[in-house]
């Protein structure tokens, strides 16, 4: 590993174990202000819109710009909006527009982060390292954010509900300040294309490859399905399942912990089966565990659902990431990712809007259990065109999250 590497990975594992506490947090709050689904679900829709409104331009923009700057003002950025929260629930003030406040423009900084972290990362340690470094960064991700942070933020909300959030923004000024400790690099080089131009190509690249559109749309699906549950989860939990707070932000963990697993058999898996049958059967495990979940009554059948769509998250992040690495030039891979994203968190908007509208009318449940059916017909829909393809059998995998 080069010597730049720990301060990166300190300054994200650090900055996302206050995200996974504001993760679970923020749901809570928002369900202690009002407890309408369609004012929930709004919160999921306005943390997915800065990425359709400007995630196109964001891998454009990191390619041009200082990254270590740029991580180190997006970071000292998000503590702005955390504040105010803070000081809206401390002095008994907290509307459901303060809420969205914070859901809307949190993205906006996180978006520069984790787009430029994966520049980064390239920048910091040689290419013989290239896949255990990004193995690393992301299994530290999964378990400050998920294992540590989620489960620390339903013990804290119950406690007071603002420490999660006063919390939060001290992880973030920490991170800002360790991201200077990575040495400094050479400038990105100036290409002079007009930065429309530059987010147009990234969108060609992305859907003129049969293999690489198809798994592009798979996840955009994906999230549409499971984001119309992740949206009213918070609903779903207290009023259908009854679980308490500590128990809500164990669901996380419980998926965290699935996910380490998937992390150690998805390269074992791809090796063995191919990226494309690979591909098809996480995204079919997917759709199982949500439909598992939305016919659970009860803790243990919640927890076994939550913990196996960790695995298969994990697997697809893996698998797809690797086939996109691997057909995909290095110049436009950032643009490419970005269109991805956009793409997904459209869907995911759009899938949060049915998700409160329909439990408005018919309650969480029936959403749970459509969510886990249309990933399912997803996954064999999309089984038709991956499972032609040979191009990904091959190859070596590597960590880095995908969308």
């Amino acid at each position: 590993m080069g010597k730049g590497f720990l301060p990166l990975w300190l300054s994200s594992t650090i900055s996302n174990f206050g995200d996974g506490m504001r993760y679970v947090a923020l749901p809570l709050l928002a369900y202690h202000i009002s407890s309408e689904p369609v004012d929930i679900s709004l919160v999921a829709i306005l943390s997915s819109l800065p990425w359709i409104l400007g995630g196109t331009f964001v891998g454009v923009l990191v390619d041009r710009v200082n990254r270590r700057i740029a991580v180190f003002v997006a970071n000292i950025a998000r503590v702005v909006p955390l504040t105010l929260l803070v000081i809206a629930v401390l002095t008994g003030q907290a509307q459901m527009w303060h809420v969205y406040v914070l859901a809307f423009t949190l993205p906006i900084f996180e978006a520069v982060v984790d787009t430029a972290s994966v520049p980064l990362i390239q920048q910091a340690v040689p290419d013989k390292g290239l896949e255990k470094a990004n193995a690393r960064f992301y299994i530290g991700r999964i378990l400050s954010q998920d294992v540590l942070g989620s489960p620390a933020a339903g013990f804290l909300f119950a406690f007071s509900a603002a420490a999660p959030f006063i919390i939060d923004g001290f992880t973030f000024v920490v991170a800002a300040l360790l991201i200077f400790l990575v040495p400094p690099a050479p400038a990105p080089p100036r290409t002079g294309q007009r930065l429309l131009a530059a987010a147009k190509e990234g969108v060609r690249v992305t859907l003129s490859t049969p293999v690489l559109r198809q798994i592009t749309l798979m996840a955009a699906v994906v999230n549409f399905m499971l984001m119309a549950g992740a949206a009213i989860l918070v609903i779903y939990a207290k009023e259908d399942l009854r679980l308490t707070d500590p128990q809500f932000g164990m669901l996380f963990t419980v998926a965290a912990v699935g996910s380490v697993m998937g992390g150690v058999l998805a390269p074992k898996l791809v090796h063995r089966f191919g990226t494309p049958v690979v591909l098809v059967f996480s995204v079919a495990l997917q759709g199982a565990a949500r439909l598992l979940f939305g016919l659970a009554d009860g803790l243990i059948a919640a927890y076994i659902a939550y913990f196996c769509a960790g695995v298969a998250a994990f697997v697809w992040h893996v698998a797809a990431n690797a086939y996109r690495q691997r057909t995909t030039d290095n110049s436009t891979l950032g643009r490419v990712m970005a269109t991805s994203f956009s793409l997904s968190h459209a869907a995911a908007a759009l899938g949060a809007v049915a998700a409160g509208l329909t439990a408005e009318l018919f309650g969480a449940r029936p959403v749970m259990i459509g969510g886990g059916i249309g990933v399912l017909l997803c996954a064999a829909v999309s089984s038709a065109v991956l499972l032609r393809d040979k191009s990904g059998v091959a190859g070596e995998v590597t960590s880095k999250g995908a969308s």
